[in-house]
């Protein structure tokens, strides 16, 4: 397989793609490091991994016939000692039958996932609009998405930009339900017990609820499955060069459906086995081409 990490000139996306690099060395992977002024060449490799979608990277996934997205991550998010999360062809992950529902990441993180919320007293909806950079990415007309999305609520509802000054609890008070395209607004809300829609196709939690009933939604037990699987779509840096990124790589990537048993998550930080090479596998360069 031929495999490409890529680089922009930020700190933030060069760090992680260094960390990256090293994980997968320990795998017997040998990636070719590229700078996003290279992106046509994203189409050479069988998968594309990088962070972010600024600088050049939008182009990279676009010419990608598959890629591993990483940004800041669902729970305890952080530069550069929180977490990072992984998806596969999309900024969140959205298949989730390839993750496991193991708890014990979700346990470490001491996330408390609060019962459904009594919402009847409340009338305000929080809209959470995609912001410019993920529009721009995604095609969306961002007026366009709040009219659609909010049109039946009318007066209803309270507008909540990316940039607000106001602190997210204030709004959250307020609200009976949460709408976002897949803005982690919507975690933080699902997790206190707050009825959350977001987009299917785009977002983490879309996808999750496309799987459900609608009576089911706010269901404690379901909400902590899935923070489980969520816990288990990211790492920090230290995991993934490690060697931990690699397996749940192959997972995320496999064309055969996930169960528990066959998962392999970084549980602790011993050295993890490393696969067998391919010896099919082009030996790529290292440095970077800028």
């Amino acid at each position: 397989m031929r495999i490409a990490i890529w680089v922009t000139g930020h700190s933030i996306a060069d760090t992680v793609a260094q960390h990256v690099m090293r994980g997968l060395r320990l795998c017997c992977q040998t990636p070719t490091l590229l700078h996003t002024d290279k992106a046509a060449l994203a189409g050479q490799f069988d998968l594309n991994i990088g962070y972010g979608i600024l600088r050049g990277m939008q182009a990279v996934f676009r010419n990608s016939k598959s890629y591993i997205h990483l940004d800041k991550g669902y729970f305890q998010p952080g530069h550069f000692t929180g977490y990072y999360r992984i998806s596969h062809n999309g900024t969140q992950q959205t298949n989730l039958s390839k993750v496991s529902s193991r708890d014990e990441r979700l346990i470490k993180l001491g996330i408390k996932i609060l019962p459904q919320r009594f919402t009847a007293a409340l009338e305000k909806i929080l809209v959470c609009p995609p912001t410019p950079d993920v529009c721009g990415f995604f095609n969306i007309n961002q007026e366009k998405w709040i009219n659609h999305s909010a049109i039946q609520y009318k007066d209803k509802i309270i507008i909540r930009h990316k940039d607000s000054s106001i602190p997210l609890a204030d709004h959250l008070a307020q609200a009976r339900k949460v709408i976002t395209f897949n803005s982690s607004v919507g975690w933080q809300a699902l997790r206190q017990g707050i009825e959350v829609i977001s987009d299917p196709n785009h977002s983490v939690i879309g996808a999750w609820h496309n799987k459900l009933d609608k009576e089911s939604i706010l269901d404690l037990d379901g909400r902590y499955k899935f923070f489980a699987k969520m816990a288990n779509l990211q790492m920090n840096l230290r995991e993934i060069e490690s060697g931990f990124l690699w397996p749940l790589i192959q997972n995320l990537i496999s064309s055969s459906v996930l169960t528990a048993e066959k998962q392999s998550l970084p549980m602790s930080l011993s050295t993890p086995s490393n696969p067998a090479h391919d010896p099919k596998q082009t030996s790529n360069i290292s440095s970077i081409e800028s």
